[in-house]
């Protein structure tokens, strides 16, 4: 909806009393109008930013600069990868393993179309090799189209061949639309 009535879109993101539905919503209206209307587009994740650092729930908080920074990845890669690296400041902070490895998962994958080295650092770190494989994963997939040699290197680094085939089927629907 944001890309063909960005008003109606933007009125229903204001009606969400959720802060995490919120900045869901304006990051996605920002990012369809990024290219038509950087200005507005600002001001939605500007506003964004606003909620997040408001809220004082840690994985509200890295999920939400994650979004922020995915809807700024475009634009503003340098703005984009300054949320992400709060984002990984404060998800070192998490206690649950789970959940430390699925925020830097995501963080990993935001990370791996702006700095495609450090989204592999942070994944590297991740402790359980599952979790670890589902971001490589996730981050081969991102580089398939623009790096497909290094996201092949990525898979065969990878334990898990559930994972592994996962990304080698993206690289290859990648590569066989740049011969086409």
């Amino acid at each position: 909806m944001a890309a063909t009535d960005p008003d109606r879109a933007e009125r229903i993101a204001h009606t969400f009393s959720d802060d995490s539905l919120k900045v869901s919503a304006l990051s996605a209206i920002a990012k369809a109008l990024a290219a038509t209307d950087p200005d507005r587009a600002a001001r939605l994740l500007a506003e964004a930013e606003r909620i997040v650092h408001s809220n004082t729930s840690v994985i509200f908080k890295t999920e939400a600069l994650i979004d922020v920074a995915e809807a700024l990845a475009v634009t503003d890669p340098d703005r984009a990868a300054q949320l992400l690296g709060e984002a990984g400041r404060i998800a070192h902070t998490i206690i649950s393993p789970s959940w430390k490895a699925k925020v830097l998962g995501g963080i990993a994958e935001a990370l791996a179309a702006i700095d495609p080295d450090r989204a592999e650092q942070i994944a590297r770190a991740i402790t359980d090799q599952d979790s670890k494989d589902c971001v490589l994963s996730r981050i081969a997939k991102a580089l398939a189209a623009t790096d497909p040699d290094r996201a092949e290197r990525i898979v065969h680094t990878m334990t898990s061949d559930f994972w592994k085939v996962s990304a080698l089927s993206a690289i290859a629907k990648a590569l066989a639309s740049m011969s086409s």
